[in-house]
């Protein structure tokens, strides 16, 4: 739903990963360094010059990543509903466990539990839930899940700490939402002490984990304010 108001000004590439989206789903169990290196190739195939990286939970990790590797090549980050782990935080994620229960057992009482999860706004739970049902049915989808899962259980939260991440020095946006389940609501604040000096933390009232679906006009304004802003001082 942010993707309109961000494509009115702005282009906007949105990479269907493995397992998501309507991608191939290989037999693959690289899971996260797979899709930070795909999405590292794809800038340099569309010869993009210092884009504006946006990831939603999961896919924070992938823009925080590639920042991390080429700072040079990224011209600010903005950061959705991401998890602790790339700061040191160490914590139980009720989402996380849910979603181990619907690659498990993808019954539409379970993915319905994790539409109400993940959404602030429930106007359309129904048709959300529909559509993830047709997603969960497909067993590639749900092997490319387990590999993420299984690579997420190997590692825990705290090894994907990042020690340089107070020397990023592009502009950086961390995204909240007022209604957060997917992780500790109280995470949010916890891991904007901890971004380099100058970055911002946005606090989206009424939003959930899925702040793109729950505040798209406003998602995008703060995203595009981010893009635009000065380079930072690294600490």
């Amino acid at each position: 739903a942010v993707v309109p108001h961000l494509a009115e000004a702005h282009r906007v590439f949105i990479p269907d990963l493995i397992g998501f989206g309507h991608s191939s789903t290989p037999d693959v169990e690289d899971g996260l360094p797979l899709f930070i290196r795909q999405v590292m190739e794809l800038i340099e195939v569309l010869c993009l010059d210092k884009p504006t990286l946006v990831g939603h939970s999961m896919g924070c990790q992938i823009a925080i990543s590639i920042a991390l590797q080429a700072p040079e090549r990224v011209r600010a980050l903005g950061l959705l509903a991401c998890g602790g782990g790339f700061v040191g935080l160490t914590y139980k994620s009720a989402g996380h466990k849910l979603l181990e229960e619907v690659v498990a057992n993808p019954s539409a009482a379970a993915v319905h539990a994790l539409v109400e999860m993940v959404n602030g706004v429930l106007d359309d739970a129904d048709a959300e839930t529909a559509e993830r049902m047709r997603w969960a049915q497909n067993p590639d989808h749900l092997a490319a899940q387990r590999h993420l899962i299984a690579g997420r259980q190997r590692l825990g939260h705290k090894t994907s700490a990042h020690a340089d991440i107070n020397r990023l020095p592009m502009p950086i946006l961390l995204g909240w939402g007022e209604c957060e389940r997917f992780n500790p609501v109280e995470l949010g604040p916890q891991i904007a002490a901890r971004l380099p000096r100058g970055s911002r933390y946005h606090l989206f009232h009424g939003a959930g984990h899925n702040i793109p679906h729950d505040c798209p006009v406003e998602a995008a304004r703060e995203i595009i304010e981010v893009a635009r802003a000065r380079p930072t001082t690294p600490a």
